[in-house]
């Protein structure tokens, strides 16, 4: 049988790489590509000069497919390099090679009057690939998210990319989210539900893989417009706490990013424990860091069960008296409510309450208002 030529192999492979990610750099292909790059004496690279000896062998080979019409060449801004997407000839050559359909990625970003600007959410993605770029480096299986999104129509909540090992004989798959800006009480009580899932052994399988270990993962080199760093893990362990019932488990890993390209130094991942509020210390106000007011005066909060199920306790001003009342709510109905003194007590209550009488799902068996 005829060998396979060299450059037909790493066409498929390296156009194979930027269809699963979406868009690549020429360093992290080339590290995709080339694993193992040494000198040209055949000498071992430090990390720098090898990764620099990885993205000149892939513009060499990125070059032949641009002649070839089959990448197009998107400049990111901020001095962060050249992302390359497949033409319709690159997801053509690549469908034929692969026998599966393709899609094309010249549609990322936006094209208007010649000019093309790259996607709000350019940075995180450029984030995730690095990441997961150093994730295969180190033995793992990955699937991207776009991977995850084509092969799993419907869902909720997807995660930035999975990754699966086996690590001191145990195989571990892991669920990935990267967090490099502010984001909404809703994106983090779905973060929530995500991670508690994963920790607790309910996570939706995906692909096939069904994620064992949450790993969070940020920046560490991001500041506010004051110039001050920004402590993503603490703001992150705080906005998650608002949601759990129990303590929860997960990885933090702090990308520690070397320079402006998002170059990355190393990975300082450490497994943490997150603590549900104490609603029993009366000397702290929790109002205000756990419910929040809606359009209608009622405040709200949203809660988490041992299932990673979604919960509503609500505590809200009586109309025309001076009490107020709490109420506990599953998806469907009221389970439980009162009247109370005060917001403060209904904040404090109706969790106390919450966490005794159903956080389990063996407890969820009181009927409506039989406090």
């Amino acid at each position: 049988m005829a060998s396979i030529p060299v450059y037909d192999l790493l066409n498929t492979k390296g156009l194979h790489w930027i269809s699963r990610f979406g868009w690549l750099r020429a360093r992290e292909l080339g590290g995709l590509l080339w694993p193992n790059a040494k000198s040209e004496s055949g000498d071992e690279l430090d990390d720098i000069k090898k990764a620099d000896n990885q993205r000149i062998m892939s513009h060499r080979l990125i070059t032949r497919w641009k002649r070839n019409k089959w990448v197009l060449q998107r400049n990111l801004p901020d001095s962060c390099g050249a992302a390359f997407v497949l033409t319709n000839a690159g997801a053509r050559f690549l469908s034929y090679k692969l026998g599966t359909t393709v899609r094309p990625g010249h549609n990322w970003g936006r094209t208007e009057g010649g000019t093309w600007t790259p996607p709000v959410a350019w940075q995180h993605e450029l984030l995730v690939n690095v990441l997961m770029c150093t994730y295969v480096s180190w033995g793992h299986e990955i699937k991207t998210e776009i991977e995850i999104r084509a092969e799993n129509t419907g869902k909720g909540k997807y995660p930035d990319g999975m990754t699966r090992a086996t690590i001191n004989d145990v195989e571990r798959t892991y669920w990935i989210e990267v967090e490099s800006a502010e984001k909404s009480g809703k994106y983090m009580l779905a973060l929530a539900q995500a991670l508690v899932k994963v920790q607790r052994g309910t996570a939706p399988v995906l692909s096939g893989w069904q994620a064992t270990s949450p790993i969070v993962a940020f920046r560490s080199d991001m500041v506010d417009l004051r110039g001050n760093p920004i402590d993503h893990k603490n703001r992150i362990k705080r906005a998650i706490s608002r949601h759990i019932g129990t303590q929860t488990q997960v990885i933090f890993a702090k990308l520690l990013i070397r320079n402006k390209a998002f170059h990355l130094a190393d990975i300082d991942a450490k497994p943490e424990t997150i603590f549900p509020p104490d609603f029993n210390d009366m000397s702290v106000p929790y109002g205000p860091e756990i419910f929040h007011c809606n359009s209608r005066g009622s405040y709200e909060a949203h809660v988490l069960d041992i299932n990673g199920e979604t919960w509503t306790l609500k505590v809200y001003h009586v109309k025309n008296t001076s009490s107020f009342r709490y109420e506990i709510w599953n998806s469907v109905e009221e389970k439980d409510g009162f009247h109370i003194d005060s917001l403060d007590q209904g904040f404090r209550v109706s969790r106390q309450i919450w966490n005794r009488d159903y956080y389990e799902e063996s407890k969820k068996n009181r009927s409506t208002g039989s406090r």
